[in-house]
């Protein structure tokens, strides 16, 4: 089922339930509105008929005496629809056209009135009540208004008689209104269910085909959706999404046209020398140790290129187990000057150390990856470096209150980098378009791998430039100074 159809029924469920309810209390109040205002009209009709009596007669003997008010009665039942019993103080009935007996007339003047407010004091002079009770009669349901008349010698209880069917709304009646009402209600909540859901799913729609776009591939077109709300959100957050994939995928085919095309440039190589030292056209052994050596060298640039793939793919999916060594940074170091003594020497360079440290700094981390990073940016140094220049590695320290760094910076005399080139320093397999650049090796995966692996070292790797001199920085969270 569609999300459309689904929120149509739910908000259709709940407004017809809630416009359901609302009907059955609407009808029911208006039912008994309906009977009160009718029960209301029964008890002015008592009244202003007792109130008659009180004018003309003065005592119950005098009505009874003349064949007037007989005449009266008969009238007012006509008219009123209604049947009109007299009873005096003493409970004998008076007028009785029901055949009442002394106990029906003490249980009807006793009874509790069904509507409230109708009990009051008219003034100082005559004293009257008058109250509505339900009084079953002959199996059948009686409506009665009764007003007490006290005024001088005239005391007696006027009681109308009136059929609750002629009353009520008939049940048939009520029930019909109820069925329309719940007709109009289900409608109602259908078409505001539909409307509400197309509202609401409309969007989500939208949401759901550019996805599809997505899926096949499509990352221009932008989702534009403007409802100030969560859907908005969400589709912000798949154009951020859109277009980080979109660049990976970029990425990825840029990393691998590279990295085809340096293997393949590296297997041309290793394949052309080999087939030459089969064939015989490397003879004497200069040639062949000529072809060997270039054979060496491409095998070794294959093996580095193919062991820093397995680390960037290592740090971009999450593979790496980091250790916790304890290590002296100048024995790190002081190992990697060794290392590349004889590249220093060749390309006539000399490396300068500068250390500040005011007491000793011991940092637990891992030790491979530290000597990672702090190796590429060393042999960068020494690549882009003008020859008889210095490179110089420098080691500081500082602190705060909430904690301690050990700062690490090399810095070469170089070419001068361009601010765009700045901006891509550390861009996998990057590298300037200075034509003095072409004939340095590399494969421009050193400072990408050694910008990925700070993450991982809670370290930070920053690069500046001023002129021709070129610096980068790492940043590492010390353990402790000891003095």
């Amino acid at each position: 089922m569609k999300i459309q159809d689904k929120l149509t029924n739910y908000i259709a469920i709940t407004l017809f339930i809630i416009i359901f309810l609302s009907s059955i209390i609407f009808t029911t109040l208006f039912v008994f509105n309906h009977r009160n205002s009718r029960l209301l009209d029964l008890t002015l009709q008592n009244t202003n008929f007792s109130e008659g009596l009180l004018k003309k007669y003065q005592s119950v003997d005098d009505a009874m005496l003349d064949p007037g008010f007989f005449i009266i009665v008969k009238a007012y039942e006509a008219i009123s629809g209604v049947r009109i019993t007299l009873i005096d103080k003493n409970f004998n009935i008076v007028l009785n056209p029901y055949n009442l007996t002394k106990v029906d007339a003490e249980n009807l003047i006793s009874s509790n009135s069904i509507l409230r407010g109708l009990s009051y004091q008219k003034n100082s002079n005559i004293s009257n009540l008058e109250k509505i009770v339900t009084f079953n009669l002959t199996n059948k349901k009686y409506y009665v208004s009764i007003y007490m008349i006290k005024a001088g010698n005239l005391n007696l209880y006027s009681a109308f008689f009136k059929e609750k069917q002629d009353l009520d709304i008939p049940p048939l009646r009520y029930f019909m209104a109820l069925a329309v009402l719940s007709l109009l209600a289900l409608m109602i909540s259908y078409f505001a269910g539909f409307f509400l859901s197309k509202n609401i799913s409309g969007n989500l729609i939208k949401l759901s085909s550019y996805v599809k776009k997505i899926t096949a591939g499509n990352y221009d077109e932008k989702i534009k959706i403007n409802t100030a709300d969560e859907i908005e959100d969400l589709a912000e957050n798949i154009n951020l999404m859109k277009d980080k994939i979109r660049i990976s995928q970029l990425s990825l085919k840029e990393f691998t046209s590279t990295v085809s095309h340096e293997i393949k440039n590296m297997l041309t190589v290793i394949q052309g020398y080999s087939e030459g030292i089969k064939s015989g056209i490397y003879k004497d052994k200069e040639e062949i140790n000529s072809a060997l050596h270039k054979i060496i060298t491409k095998t070794r640039d294959l093996e580095n290129l193919t062991n820093s793939l397995l680390l960037l793919s290592k740090v971009e999916n999450k593979f790496i187990e980091l250790r916790k060594d304890k290590i002296n940074p100048m024995e790190i170091i002081d190992e990697l000057i060794e290392t590349y003594k004889s590249q220093l020497y060749i390309n006539k360079l000399k490396i300068i150390r500068k250390v500040d440290l005011k007491d000793t700094i011991h940092v637990t981390s891992d030790k491979y990856l530290l000597q990672t990073i702090l190796s590429n940016l060393i042999n960068n140094a020494i690549k882009y470096s003008l020859p008889d220049s210095n490179i110089e590695i420098s080691l500081t320290s500082t602190a705060n209150r909430s904690s301690k760094h050990l700062v690490f910076s090399v810095s070469n005399e170089g070419l001068e980098i361009s601010k765009e080139d700045k901006e891509k320093i550390f861009k996998m397999f990057y590298r300037g378009d200075k034509a003095e650049f072409y004939n340095i090796e590399g494969y421009g995966l050193g400072l990408a791998i050694s910008h990925k692996i700070t993450s991982y070292l809670n370290a930070s790797l920053d690069f500046k430039s001023e002129g021709k001199l070129n610096t980068f920085i790492l940043r590492l969270t010390a353990d402790k100074f000891a003095g």
